[in-house]
């Protein structure tokens, strides 16, 4: 069945995206446009979401959607305190049969399928993860800009390059730094899963990947390092490594780690002029509409 798009909502709380806390350990992000309220995540506790959501005037009842980009625990674990019949959840049909199950407001998506919530246009994105049908995603907003999330990815893919070029705000995951991971505590098969095309981003890997999507473009976008791992990574080491490699390509960018258990400042568009709508060409037409799967 389809369902109109269009949500009628009064409070205007801008076009932002806020970490509320992410690492191996748990993640949760709130994005806002206009007065609709989303989260991708809920694998924090109960009380850091609710006080970041107070930080911002909201409330849990306030969500009006929640992204679940897999069903790993950091990333579902406060789910049973954030579900409502009326939450609207938006992930993909392996997810979804390893989450929420038969939600009766569930949205099943399609990696590179876009689906429209309200004035928010929502990219599912193919990610190489050992879940069941893991994705990050994309978020283009009323004024143009786009945001994506990329938290968990054992390698980074071609096929995300037109999505990241096109963001005005990244999260990418960096988790690791290799000879942390090789002498840390991890035994030998852990850390074979962390550093496999189903496991983790490195740092340098993290930075490759951006220096490979931003080289030769004139898009200069702020940049979060998210799911840095409690023993195998520090943030001024994953800045480090990744604003090196900027380097190497002439780039000086706002690059920072997101605290693995802290609520961290909120990006916000500022952009001034709408280039139209995002459409790669390796993608199916975007289909203007919400559909439900129930």
């Amino acid at each position: 069945m389809q369902a109109d798009s269009q949500m009628s909502f009064s409070i205007d709380h801008g076009i932002t995206v806020q970490s509320f806390g992410s690492s191996s350990s748990g993640n949760a992000f709130l994005v806002t446009s206009g007065a609709q309220v989303v989260m991708v995540d809920c694998g924090i506790g109960i009380r850091t979401i609710q006080r970041g959501l107070k930080e911002r005037g909201l409330s849990l009842n306030d969500v009006q959607a929640l992204c679940i980009t897999h069903e790993h625990s950091d990333h579902i674990c406060t789910l049973p305190k954030v579900l409502r019949e009326d939450l609207c959840v938006v992930a993909t049909q392996g997810t979804a049969s390893r989450s929420i199950g038969r939600h009766p407001n569930r949205m099943i998506v399609k990696a590179f399928t876009p689906v429209t919530l309200g004035e928010i246009t929502i990219w599912p994105l193919k990610v190489s993860h050992d879940a069941a049908e893991p994705t990050g995603f994309m978020f283009e907003f009323k004024d143009g800009s786009r945001a994506t999330i990329l938290t968990d990815l054992g390698v980074y893919t071609d096929d995300l390059t037109p999505y990241l070029q096109a963001s005005d705000f990244i999260i990418l995951e960096a988790n690791y730094d290799e000879h942390m991971l090789r002498t840390g505590p991890y035994p030998r098969y852990l850390q074979e899963r962390v550093r496999s095309n189903r496991g983790h981003l490195a740092n340098t890997a993290c930075g490759e990947a951006l220096t490979k999507v931003l080289s030769g473009d004139n898009r200069e976008p702020v940049i979060r390092l998210a799911h840095l791992s409690e023993h195998n990574n520090v943030n001024w080491l994953a800045e480090q490594t990744v604003n090196e490699a900027l380097t190497r390509i002439d780039l000086e960018l706002d690059v920072r780690a997101l605290p693995r258990k802290e609520i961290f400042d909120t990006w916000e568009s500022h952009r001034s002029v709408n280039e139209g709508g995002f459409l790669p060409a390796s993608s199916p037409i975007r289909n203007g509409q919400l559909a439900l799967e129930m």
